[in-house]
C-alpha cells in the first residue's frame, strides 16, 4: 500500500518486518516480490514523484508499534532513493524505539541486488 493511503495502526503492519519499498523496485526485478515481500508489511513510495511531506512521521508512527521487529529499505540504485532511506532513518527516530533493526537493500537498474547494508535513526 502507498505510504499516503496507508493508515498507521494497519493490523497487517503487526508482528511482520516492515518493507518500505520503493516503486521502481519491484519493476526493475521480478524477484523484489518473493525475495523481500512475502510474510512482511508493506509500504511503498517515490522520494522523487510523491509529495513526502508527511511521510516521517506517519512511517514513525508505524514504527512505532513494538511488535515491528525490523524496517527493510528496498531501494534503487538510483540517488533520488536515498531520501528513502534518509525518510526512514528520520522515521526510526521518531518512533522512539532503540530496538528496532534497520536494513537497506539496494537493487541495480538491471534487477540484480547489489547488496544490503544496516542503517540507524537519524540524530
Amino acid at each position: 500500500m502507498q505510504i499516503h493511503l496507508v493508515p498507521p495502526n494497519a493490523p497487517f503492519f503487526r508482528n511482520r518486518e516492515l518493507v518500505v519499498l520503493s516503486t521502481c523496485a519491484p519493476v526493475a526485478s521480478a524477484d523484489v516480490h518473493w525475495r523481500f515481500l512475502r510474510g512482511r508489511g508493506v509500504a511503498v513510495g517515490c522520494p522523487k514523484l510523491d509529495d513526502t511531506t508527511g511521510y516521517a512521521e506517519k512511517l514513525g508512527a508505524i514504527l512505532s508499534e513494538p511488535t515491528i521487529p525490523k524496517v527493510i529499505v528496498v531501494r534503487m540504485e538510483v540517488p533520488c532513493c536515498g531520501g528513502l532511506t534518509h525518510l526512514v532513518q528520520e522515521a526510526m527516530q521518531r518512533s522512539g524505539r532503540t530496538d528496532l533493526v534497520g536494513e537497506e537493500i539496494t537493487v541495480a537498474l538491471n534487477g540484480d541486488v547489489l547488496g544490503s547494508r544496516p542503517i540507524t535513526a537519524t540524530n
